[in-house]
């Protein structure tokens, strides 16, 4: 059991340090402004980087500039999270993309977690596979709680109901994988051998 987690860490360290190497090389190559989202991504942290700069804890003005740098519903720990990066690396573009590989690696472990926790070793790192092949994004929602929370019910209650789902999983990774750029296409049986 505690070689199969070790391995399981390696298999996923080396999982994100592929994507990590994939996004330094994507932006290496990337020479367009950021899209409106990631604009005002980068817009925020940008912001809440120049307030940590000038830190005054004990100043309520200071902290109510703070919270007003994350006015969405999203909070200010992406920001938060990015300021320090940019104070290593300096504030751009490539830094607030690289500081996000740090909630990317907290998605896989998550995603192999949930996996593992609800149908075992192959599950996990199947969830972890797909998450960084197909590219889902790690956007929040409120109802993903209830929805795993239904799904473990179901699959608590009935044995079969996993063979079932398989399928129309299987069926459904089919049809996100047919709609890939033919040139992101690749051969699957390296991912079936590593689960």
């Amino acid at each position: 059991m505690r070689g199969t987690r070790g391995r399981d860490g390696w298999i996923l360290l080396g999982l994100w340090l592929a994507g990590l190497l994939l996004d330094v090389l994507w932006l290496q190559r990337h020479t367009q402004p950021p899209a409106w989202d990631q604009g005002e991504h980068l817009s925020r942290a940008l912001g809440v980087w120049q307030v940590l700069g000038e830190a005054a804890p004990l100043d309520p003005l200071w902290w109510q500039r703070l919270w007003a740098e994350t006015p969405t519903y999203r909070g200010p720990l992406t920001y938060l999270v990015t300021a320090p990066v940019f104070s290593l690396l300096g504030p751009g573009y490539a830094s607030a993309i690289l500081s996000n590989s740090l909630f990317q690696a907290l998605l896989l472990g998550s995603l192999y977690g949930l996996g593992r926790l609800a149908h075992g070793r192959a599950a996990g790192l199947w969830a972890a596979f797909l998450c960084a092949d197909l590219g889902i994004a790690n956007t929040p929602r409120p109802d993903h709680a209830a929805y795993i929370s239904h799904w473990l019910t179901v699959l608590k209650a009935d044995k079969k109901a996993i063979f079932t789902a398989t399928s129309k999983a299987s069926q459904a990774v089919d049809y996100l994988d047919a709609l890939q750029p033919a040139d992101e296409a690749h051969d699957n049986d390296e991912w079936e051998e590593a689960a």
